[in-house]
């Protein structure tokens, strides 16, 4: 095994972003393999992620590339891609021939869809030899539980079932829409922002004043002062459809404790 004095982290999003700029002071150098051209760019040239963690400073033994190719010279290769992204991008390393002895730490969260395994399972199928490591720690996933708990009990209520809690207060809704981050891809052709926004505007151009809409963390592929600025204009159409209610999950972009419930006028 190689000494660890440098490595490559797959994915350039906030996750990526965070890990290069605190093993920076640890090691020689960090390559940060992307499939977004505008943030490599960026980041070579700015030494700042231009589309997560956009105020944060990187050192100048930080950079970034769109070449697979350099991260299989690396001592150290480290996993902080979308969890739908861990085996395609596994399976470029393995076909340019990633060394057996070369260290592999997972750091993303969740499972894989089809077959359910593990992504730390899912690197041991493509990489058996391989010495295998899992970055783990806190999850701040009470929001999206929360939201997903308001829908669940409008659809129970709705369906005439049994509504969990010790009493209950449900308006019946002609519609329930949900958005919630989606995983990035490749093939999204507007990028995952293009894509939040679509979906977006999809939920307003159907949604009316007696519809149920969930938001959670949307816009979170921006920077917080963009996002903010996109946010007033979800508000507005929130109440232009008369839906004057809403779960908020942003309180660093809004000031207001999550979960909380802003109530305005019924129409």
């Amino acid at each position: 095994m190689h000494p660890l004095t440098s490595a490559a982290i797959l994915g350039a999003g906030s996750l990526g972003t965070a890990l290069a700029k605190l093993l920076a002071p640890k090691l020689e150098s960090i390559v940060l393999v992307s499939i977004e051209q505008d943030c490599v760019e960026g980041i070579n040239r700015d030494h700042r992620n231009p589309r997560y963690l956009t105020s944060i400073d990187l050192t100048p033994n930080v950079r970034a590339t769109m070449d697979h190719r350099e991260a299989i010279t690396m001592p150290l290769v480290i996993f902080a891609v979308p969890t739908v992204a861990i085996r395609s991008e596994a399976d470029k390393l393995a076909a340019l021939g990633l060394p057996a002895d070369t260290p592999l730490v997972s750091c993303a969260k969740g499972i894989e869809r089809d077959t359910g395994e593990r992504l730390s399972q899912i690197l041991h199928d493509v990489f058996p030899d391989n010495p295998i490591g899992i970055l783990t720690g806190p999850n701040q996933g009470g929001k999206t539980t929360y939201t997903q708990a308001a829908g669940l009990l409008q659809l129970l209520c709705q369906a005439g079932l049994y509504v969990p809690g010790s009493s209950a207060r449900i308006s019946p809704v002609d519609a329930i829409f949900t958005h919630f981050p989606v995983e990035e891809r490749p093939s999204l052709e507007a990028g995952r922002l293009g894509e939040e926004v679509k979906r977006l505007g999809d939920i307003f151009t159907r949604a009316t004043r007696h519809s149920l809409v969930l938001l959670n963390e949307s816009l979170s592929s921006t920077s917080p002062g963009e996002g903010l600025y996109l946010a007033r204009d979800v508000v507005r159409a929130l109440k232009t459809a008369g839906n004057a209610r809403d779960l908020c999950h942003a309180p660093a972009r809004t000031g207001r404790r999550p979960g909380s419930v802003q109530r305005g006028p019924r129409r």
